[in-house]
């Protein structure tokens, strides 16, 4: 576990130094999951993916476990990418009833289909959706039901008052980037929510914020079928965010753990004001 995040602090590092702001540019082949379950990787995994299709280049999306891979094709000699799974501790108590005492997470091996020698990936991500229209994001956005203040040339998050000022919709320079500016504020809304640090005067406290709104906003335009444009301003935050990586390796799991918390809060949040407002049960 230790290895694993060693790996990825230090591709992020990298990538942070030489590409600057647009340190998350090029994540863009879709939500990465097991193409054999269906499941959609979240969280610390889903980050993962998405670096390392990006540091290796690869164009799937597709993941598989040895066994899968090796039914499809030849994976010798390639590198596997080791993604955690949680396992639950049991034990008995004095009733001798089992219960739930802990939880760990262990590495378990997987590929990408581009690994795989004589397996042809499906030529268009299955989970991208239609790029021609964000009629989906602009409903979340909407249904979120923040309190979005248009004008001046800054974007940010008023914690003290709970709304988001952005510079007015023209002045984007396309439709992406307005999105992902308001995916990285609406991240930002919910560090009081989800129980984050909330001292500006700390700068690892600043800097973790950071890197959390930045990888949810990350998540959500992948979610949303949108590329994703980091703000330039963010260069700014780069060597706090290098300095406090370089000193705690979990801290980007930590950071995509609660980066994941907020999308999943914002989505509940947004399909329950939906709901509401179309006098529907909400599913439970």
């Amino acid at each position: 576990m230790t290895k694993n995040t060693n790996y990825l602090t230090n591709v992020l590092i990298t990538q942070m130094q030489t590409a600057g702001s647009n340190w998350l540019k090029g994540w863009d082949t879709g939500l990465p999951y097991n193409k054999v379950t269906g499941a959609v990787f979240s969280g610390y995994n889903r980050l993962l993916c998405m670096v390392v299709n990006a540091e290796e280049n690869y164009s799937s999306n597709e993941y598989f476990t040895y066994l899968e891979a090796t039914k499809l094709g030849s994976i010798k000699g390639q590198k596997a990418t080791q993604l955690l799974r949680p396992v639950i501790k049991k034990a008995k108590d004095e009733n001798g009833d089992e219960v739930v005492t802990g939880k760990y997470f262990k590495p378990h091996n997987y590929f990408n289909a581009d690994q795989i020698e004589g397996y042809s990936p499906q030529i268009k991500p299955v989970l991208k959706l239609d790029r021609e229209t964000h009629a989906d994001a602009e409903a979340f956005l909407l249904n979120c039901g923040l309190d979005i203040r248009y004008g001046g040339d800054r974007a940010f998050y008023s914690l003290s008052e709970h709304y988001i000022q952005s510079p007015n919709i023209a002045d984007y320079k396309s439709s992406a980037d307005y999105f992902c500016t308001m995916f990285h504020e609406h991240i930002h809304s919910t560090i009081e929510a989800m129980k984050r640090n909330t001292d500006r005067k700390c700068i690892k406290a600043v800097s973790y914020e950071e890197l959390v709104a930045e990888i949810g906003a990350c998540f959500l335009a992948n979610h949303f079928g949108i590329e994703t444009t980091p703000r330039a301003e963010h260069a700014q935050y780069l060597n706090s965010w290098i300095k406090a990586l370089g000193n705690d390796t979990k801290y980007i799991q930590a950071a995509a753990a609660d980066a994941q918390k907020a999308m999943d809060y914002l989505i509940k949040t947004s399909t329950t004001n939906a709901s509401a407002k179309l006098g529907q049960p909400i599913a439970a």
